[in-house]
Order: structure tokens, then C-alpha cells, then sequence
């Protein structure tokens, strides 16, 4: 619990791209994972180019041959992503059937690259924006697979955080001074799920029902335009709403 509290507040107070880069590097360190990718897209049918925000940590010459291919269009990892809100272990991917000949031509590629065993964690953001972490490991399947799963839940709950920190570095998204006016409840009730407390929880710290807590915490999110509560309490204490509770 205190490696997550150290490593949100160094999300929370990055203010820039190398230091979101250290904190990820530094997680996969701890974890013993080789290379990571944190990307942000609108959307994969966009008629325009999307918008990307990349931390790219994969080899240099798969990253270049991926923009030069258009791999995104054949990429299994991302089409699961897009339609998907659980984090994916590669070799769960189901590439047997004929249709998946280009998927996994791209896989065998990728692996030529050191890319073989990994797992990637989608965020579907409110504003329709598609980010996702993903992290690998260059050591066989029965090596890696032990890391890669203890790695998920600590991933899975910091990628809300690393979407923030690279919201605020890149000014991804403005909100209007209307927005930020959350009501005294509003405020209590985020301030205590940054504590780590559930609805039912703050519901008796407060001495009100647990489904009002609820019904402001949905408006928090609402205002703060997430996803979810999780990235609302980032946002929140990022943008400096929240006081420490006493």
C-alpha cells in the first residue's frame, strides 16, 4: 500500500513527460518487466489521424515499423482494447480461426522484436478517447507470466493516475471554472475515496445513507467529465479540489 501511495503522488505531482516515464520505468523495474508502451488514441475509424499521446518504451525499430506499417489496422491487442475495459494477457489472445492470418503474422513479427509475452490494460475515458498500458517481458512464457500477473492490479489501479499526469502534461482537457464547483458533499465524498473508503463506509463516517453517497460521488464524476470514480479522485487532487481529510 505505501509503494501505490508513493508512486500516485509522484503521478500526481509529475510535470512532464520524463517523469511519468521514470515513475513507469520504475514500476517495471520493481515488477521485472523489460519494456512498456502507454498510448492514447480517439479512435481506430477516425477519418482523421488520431490524436496520440505516446511513452514509448518498446525497441526503437518496432516502434518505426509500427507507424510505417499502419500496424494499429491488423493489431489484435488494440481491436481488444476498443471494444474492451479488462486488462489482456497476450497469449489469451483466440487467433486460430483463418480470418486472424494478418493478426498473427503481426504477433510472430512483434515477438521477432522481444515483444513475446505481455498484458495491456485499456481506459476508455469519458470524453470517448482510448488509453491503454501495456508492459512485456523478454523471458519465456512460464518466467514471465508469474510477473506480468502480479503486475496487473498494481498497473490497473495506477493508469487512471498515469492518464491524468499525461492529461495535465500535454492539456489534453480544460475544465471550465463552472465545473469545479463541487458542492460541500461532492467534495466530502471524494475526499474519503481517496481514502480508500467505500460508499458504505463514508455513508457511516458522514451519518447519511450509503445511496446518497453514491448519488454524489456520480455527480463529482459527472462535473470532473470521467470516466469513473478512480480517475475523478485523481483528477480532483490534481487540479488541487481536495484538502486532506482530518
Amino acid at each position: 500500500m505505501k509503494a501505490y501511495t508513493e508512486t500516485t503522488q509522484r503521478l500526481l505531482q509529475a510535470s512532464s513527460k520524463e517523469e511519468i516515464v521514470a515513475v513507469i520505468k520504475d514500476i517495471c523495474d520493481r515488477f521485472g518487466l523489460d519494456n512498456y508502451l502507454y498510448y492514447r488514441l480517439v479512435s481506430i475509424d477516425s477519418c482523421q489521424p488520431p490524436h496520440c499521446a505516446v511513452l514509448n518504451g518498446y525497441p526503437p525499430d518496432w516502434a518505426e515499423r509500427y507507424l510505417q506499417q499502419n500496424y494499429i489496422a491488423i493489431d489484435p491487442v488494440a481491436a481488444f482494447c476498443f471494444n474492451n475495459a479488462v486488462p489482456l494477457l497476450w497469449h489469451d489472445l483466440q487467433l486460430s480461426d483463418p480470418q486472424h492470418a494478418q493478426a498473427r503474422r503481426f504477433m510472430a513479427e512483434s515477438r521477432e522484436f522481444g515483444l513475446s509475452v505481455g498484458a495491456t490494460i485499456p481506459f476508455h475515458g469519458a470524453s470517448g478517447d482510448l488509453s491503454g498500458l501495456s508492459f512485456t517481458s523478454t523471458r519465456n512464457l512460464s518466467q514471465a507470466l508469474p510477473r506480468i500477473k502480479r503486475a496487473i492490479p498494481f498497473l490497473q489501479a495506477l493508469v487512471p493516475y498515469i492518464h491524468e499526469a499525461v492529461n495535465r502534461v500535454e492539456a489534453f482537457y480544460q475544465v471550465e471554472p463552472l465545473v469545479l464547483e463541487l458542492s460541500i458533499r461532492e467534495t466530502e465524498c471524494l475526499k474519503w475515496a481517496a481514502e480508500g473508503k467505500t460508499a458504505w463506509e463514508t455513508s457511516m463516517i458522514l451519518g447519511i445513507s450509503e445511496r446518497t453517497v453514491i448519488f454524489h460521488l456520480q455527480n463529482a464524476v459527472k462535473k470532473l467529465k470521467c470516466a469513473n470514480r478512480t480517475q475523478a479522485v485523481a483528477r480532483a487532487i490534481s487540479l488541487k479540489l481536495l484538502l486532506p481529510v482530518f
